[in-house]
């Protein structure tokens, strides 16, 4: 495994030569677990604010209780599927440390 710094120069190959470039082992199923982590990560935020400003409707009593219970039931959809998705991605250790970092 080569690091993201080297160039193809290096090898000794000229200028217009071509290179056949392979993955690794899970490399397309890590990228595609970052970009649902970040999708879910921008989806909690949405959520978070359709919280508040339901909050906040209630506070104010612009709300009935079968209205907030549909609503509190809608955020809760959204927030299992979120784990789901969280739970479906497909991540290595050392990528998930590389973001925790």
């Amino acid at each position: 495994e080569r690091n993201d710094t080297e160039r193809v120069s290096s090898y000794g190959l000229a200028h217009g030569a071509k290179v056949m470039l392979l993955f690794r082992e899970g490399f397309h199923r890590e990228a595609d677990g970052a970009k649902v982590v970040a999708d879910v990560s921008q989806r909690v935020v949405d959520l978070e604010a359709r919280f508040h400003s339901l909050r906040k409707k209630q506070q104010h009593r612009l709300t009935d209780g079968t209205e907030l219970l549909t609503s509190i039931s809608a955020l809760d959809a959204d927030a299992e599927a979120m784990v789901a998705d969280l739970g479906n991605a497909r991540l290595s250790a050392d990528s998930q440390a590389h973001r925790e970092a």
